[in-house]
């Protein structure tokens, strides 16, 4: 079934927003005030915060999670909530929630920055014991990200172009000294220009034997290497999608998280929180996720207290959001606390 696409909205003025949320039931106290944070932020933006606050479709209440789940797009035209506000709305309460959601967009940039730096230093020792120019030698990379397709270039050979452009553009001190005096760049130089996609999509390039070796270093445990070396490449990449949402400032408290699926078995390595309590989409299987791999080289860090105690003021701030909204089994933060 072919469905029409309606035509863009019309562009409203910042005056015009206001009288729309008004006509919608939305409360504004303070107009001037209201107009203030529409300019500042974008009502585009903030509508990522009140979507919640807008009354659902009867229809969608009288399904079964199972039955949405299943026919995702067995009704297309009819919209899962109506352009009318709950009762109560404020238009204070959706900025709490947005300044919410900023504070804890620093704190999980403040994590994944360490993860990077630290798989960054992991990758160029590992690989660069073995050849100083790992990066450039096709013997480590799985023969899949070698294909040619219809004549298109490899993955790898992809990977290395944008390497190779980074490099032509570069402006760091240390990519120039290096292009000034020395015939090429070893791992443990070019890596400072690595991007967290580019690191991420290295290791998944990496045949297993050199993931292993990259996971004995992470993990100093031979058994738990051979486990997750598999299970790390798409750990990367999940926290590569979530360092990018951060960087774009997207909305990140509440959403369902768009990436590969990184294998629980890597939150069971926390032994306190049953795996089956964490659900990968949502940012509590990223916080998870993240201590699980932040404790292996900072074992004094205060990160997760200082995520805990951000998450544990939402109540204060916004009194009628729900924990399971980012992902908690239960309607409190036990099973974080645990962890510390």
């Amino acid at each position: 079934m072919k469905i029409t696409k309606k035509t863009i909205k019309c562009y409203k003025s910042y005056d015009q927003q206001l009288e729309l949320l008004k006509k919608r039931g939305m409360v504004i106290s303070d107009e001037e005030w209201a107009i203030k944070k529409l300019k500042q932020v974008g009502y585009y933006r903030l509508s990522g915060f009140w979507y919640r606050y807008r009354c659902p479709i009867t229809f969608y209440l009288q399904q079964s999670p199972q039955y949405l789940i299943l026919n995702p797009i067995r009704f297309p035209s009819i919209p899962k909530r109506k352009n009318i506000f709950t009762p109560n709305t404020t238009i204070e309460k959706i900025n709490s929630l947005y300044l919410f959601d900023c504070e804890l967009k620093i704190l999980l940039f403040e994590g994944i920055a360490r993860i990077e730096n630290f798989m960054r230093s992991v990758i160029a020792h590992t690989i660069g014991e073995i050849d100083p120019l790992g990066y450039k030698n096709r013997s480590l990379i799985d023969t899949f990200y070698l294909n040619t397709n219809n004549g298109s270039k490899s993955k790898y050979d992809q990977w290395l172009d944008k390497l190779n452009n980074s490099i032509e553009n570069s402006k760091d001190d240390c990519i120039r000294w290096h292009k000034e005096n020395y015939q090429d760049i070893p791992i443990w130089a070019v890596t400072e220009i690595w991007d967290f996609g580019m690191l991420s999509k290295f290791y998944g390039m990496l045949k297993d034997t050199y993931k292993l070796g990259i996971c004995q270093a992470i993990f100093n445990d031979k058994r738990l290497a051979n486990s997750h070396k598999k299970n790390m490449q798409a750990a990367l990449q999940h926290l590569n999608i979530i360092r990018n949402k951060c960087a774009h400032h997207a909305r990140i408290w509440n959403i369902s998280i768009n990436s590969p699926k990184f294998n629980l078995k890597l939150v069971d390595e926390l032994k306190i929180i049953n795996p089956k309590d964490v659900s990968w989409e949502k940012i509590f299987g990223t916080i998870c996720l993240m201590w699980m791999l932040i404790r292996l080289f900072s074992t004094n860090s205060e990160w997760l207290k200082k995520i805990i105690n951000h998450i544990g003021r939402l109540p204060i701030l916004v009194d009628d959001v729900n924990y399971s909204e980012m992902g908690f089994t239960y309607d409190h933060l036990d099973n974080l606390k645990k962890l510390i």
